[in-house]
């Protein structure tokens, strides 16, 4: 699957599409988990590409002569372009957002996945993978408790943390949806990006407490997205977000959500601690 999956990635991004290819991928493993296939995504995207290149090559021998396709030739040089280029080995970004349910953190993050070409790790989605639940499965009330419990938070929070490692080690930049609003969770994904000596960003989404109340609300009833965070869990949230300590404040993106994001800036922003 990752060689199949790898061949439509190379495609996108040959096409000079890497925000398609990263929602491609992205959209994969949220729906699959298969995080363990991304230390074999850069061999197959490579081979892949070697393929076409391959196929490029033999068509232009066989117009050589009086008459030589360039386009072709050029064509065979772009695929050779795209296997070096994903060859190189980049010292990636880790960043996590930081925010209540609602308050635009999962639009955000896939924005800035594509953007930035990085995975997009949920924690809703992590957390009924835990549970073992689809994605847009809904769960009765006894269940929510104990999918939104401290022990499944726990839990859920270390799953994250080993995705985010695996991504790390194959040099792709991570961004991590959830919360994070308890220092210590934080604290955890910093060590792992001090680990890899690889920056570290917080993306620190808000808005009005009457606005996060009515999104949340709204997409309770329209039932299209993993989360299932309910008002009584916002008010929970709200109660429990201690905010940002100074130093963390140093390496924050604050993003106000109730109005217009210039998200080309943002990308920009975070692009600059990518080499």
């Amino acid at each position: 699957m990752a060689s199949d999956l790898a061949f439509l990635f190379m495609d996108l991004k040959h096409g000079e599409e890497p925000g398609l290819a990263w929602r491609l991928l992205n959209s994969y493993l949220f729906e699959t988990g298969d995080y363990e296939a991304l230390p074999l995504l850069g061999f197959y995207t490579v081979y892949r590409a070697m393929v076409r290149a391959k196929v490029t090559a033999i068509r232009y021998a066989q117009t050589i002569g009086d008459n030589p396709d360039r386009a072709v030739l050029e064509e065979h040089r772009s695929y050779i372009r795209l296997a070096e280029e994903c060859t190189r080995r980049r010292i990636p970004l880790l960043m996590i957002t930081c925010g209540v349910s609602g308050s635009g953190k999962t639009t955000l993050s896939a924005e800035i996945s594509s953007q930035l070409e990085c995975l997009h790790i949920r924690s809703d989605i992590e957390r009924k993978r835990i549970a073992g639940m689809a994605p847009l499965e809904r769960s009765s009330a006894e269940d929510k408790a104990s999918l939104y419990s401290q022990s499944s938070s726990e839990v859920t929070y270390r799953k994250l943390l080993d995705i985010a490692g695996i991504a790390l080690k194959e040099g792709i930049p991570v961004i991590v949806d959830a919360t994070f609003l308890q220092k210590e969770k934080r604290s955890m994904f910093r060590n792992l990006a001090a680990q890899m000596q690889c920056p570290f960003r917080i993306i620190r989404c808000h808005a009005h407490e009457i606005e996060l109340a009515e999104r949340v609300e709204k997409r309770i009833e329209e039932k299209r997205d993993a989360s299932e965070a309910d008002k009584a869990v916002l008010r929970k949230q709200l109660e429990s977000d201690s905010g940002l300590s100074e130093e963390e404040k140093t390496m924050t993106t604050e993003i106000d959500t109730g109005k217009p994001v210039d998200v080309e800036a943002v990308a920009r922003e975070l692009k600059s601690f990518i080499s």
